[in-house]
């Protein structure tokens, strides 16, 4: 659902809130109970799966792949008859031009990277498919 918030924190964050949780416990020391941190955005700076495809289509435009072979876009659907029918139509194209680029003797990498994508999709599905609600309260 492109209304629905995505929980994005850039990996600099998380390594910066490690450190300064290290630091913390190493100048306070381990006494009282132990603190729980939590790391979100969604509360403070909600981002949602359709805003989240503007950046990416206009980031597309201001830094383009010259490798680039289709343009890219989104399916919003929990619906997996239109995701077959996205496979239905993308499918042939990438054998086509994986078997080009074997006449080519190049390596074919598209099928592979497609195979690849499609394992990552399932395994993401159910936390993409999902509304999530983080809390920051102990931030």
């Amino acid at each position: 659902d492109p209304k629905h918030v995505v929980e994005f924190i850039p990996v600099d964050l998380v390594v910066n809130h490690a450190i300064v949780i290290g630091w913390s416990v190493g100048i306070r020391g381990a006494q009282g109970p132990i603190p729980i941190y939590n790391c979100v955005s969604g509360q403070q700076n909600p981002i949602t799966w359709g805003l989240q495809d503007e950046h990416r289509q206009k980031s597309e435009w201001v830094l383009p792949s010259s490798k680039k072979i289709f343009h890219s876009f989104m399916v919003y659907t929990t619906n997996r008859f239109v995701l077959q029918l996205v496979d239905l139509v993308y499918l042939p194209l990438i054998h086509v031009i994986n078997s080009i680029s074997l006449l080519r003797g190049e390596t074919h990498i598209i099928l592979i990277m497609y195979r690849k994508m499609k394992e990552f999709s399932k395994v993401v599905e159910f936390v993409t498919c999902r509304q999530w609600n983080f809390k920051d309260d102990n931030t």
